[in-house]
């Protein structure tokens, strides 16, 4: 989860490192004298994000994603990355085909996913990506090039039809939330039948990922293009680097075992410095 700071990226490398903001200060004032120093370099090595970072990037991304497109007449379909219920991704029924036959076919016009629980985690990044999808879409000739969460009857449209599946987030981390929505994709049957027949693809935006999140989402079967603006700092588990090793050291024995849904070192091996 990107954390929205008050400090700008680009400022902060500018001007002056985090450790030596008033709030740095005051937070690496908490630890004991010993551990200040790792506490003060674990806060220089992170990416601080604010929402208009997060929103410039995506809608820096997705623009160059749809001027890019090779079928003008196709449209790129934006889903704010959330996490899935265990209902089937698209609604299916049994629907006869143009000979009759009755197939498993997805259907619906719009796609409703989960809603967040108000207050969770991620509610403030999903507010943020859901006006980014709204200035797409709302700006002149947006309609054209972004359709908004549609549904199978959407895609398949007869006027302007999508030809992109795009997924957006603020992060990947360990990858296992876009994995988990493109596992949910590739079970519909409809979605298998529009790749076999090249009439769509996949993209995943995000503001950040890791390296090795942004890996194994690329190796997904259905080989998305993966578009990010950075490269989200982590916390090596085998790095030997003295520095690392201070701060797995602080991660492990400082500071609450749990919170905001994940363990001391967050989600997967590498915790992200974002």
């Amino acid at each position: 989860m990107i954390g929205y700071g008050a400090y700008d990226v680009g400022m902060r490398r500018r001007h002056q490192p985090l450790s030596e903001t008033p709030t740095g200060k005051a937070w690496i004032g908490q630890f004991g004298a010993a551990d200040q120093a790792a506490a003060a370099s674990l806060l220089d090595a992170m990416l601080l994000l604010n929402a208009e970072h997060v929103s410039q990037a995506l809608r820096t991304e997705l623009r160059a994603l749809g001027e890019r497109r090779p079928v003008r007449t196709r449209r790129l379909a934006l889903y704010a990355e959330r996490k899935l219920g265990g209902a089937p991704f698209f609604a299916e029924a049994m629907t006869p085909d143009d000979q009759g036959k009755l197939r498993l076919r997805a259907h619906g016009r719009n796609f409703t996913p989960v809603r967040p629980v108000r207050g969770g985690t991620r509610v403030g990044s999903e507010a943020t990506i859901a006006n980014v999808f709204s200035q797409l879409v709302g700006g002149a000739g947006g309609e054209r090039i972004f359709v908004n969460s549609p549904g199978p009857d959407r895609i398949r449209a007869k006027i302007r039809p999508v030809q992109t599946i795009v997924i957006v987030t603020d992060l990947i981390g360990s990858g296992q939330r876009i994995l988990t929505w493109l596992d949910a994709l590739w079970k519909i049957k409809s979605v298998k039948s529009w790749v076999s027949r090249g009439l769509v693809d996949f993209a995943v935006v995000a503001v950040a990922a890791t390296r090795s999140g942004e890996a194994k989402v690329r190796a997904h079967r259905l080989q998305p293009t993966v578009k990010k603006v950075y490269v989200a700092p982590v916390v090596s588990a085998i790095s030997t680097d003295p520095v690392v090793v201070e701060w797995r050291r602080l991660i492990a024995t400082v500071g609450p075992a749990s919170g905001r849904g994940a363990a001391r070192g967050g989600f997967g091996d590498e915790p992200c410095l974002v």
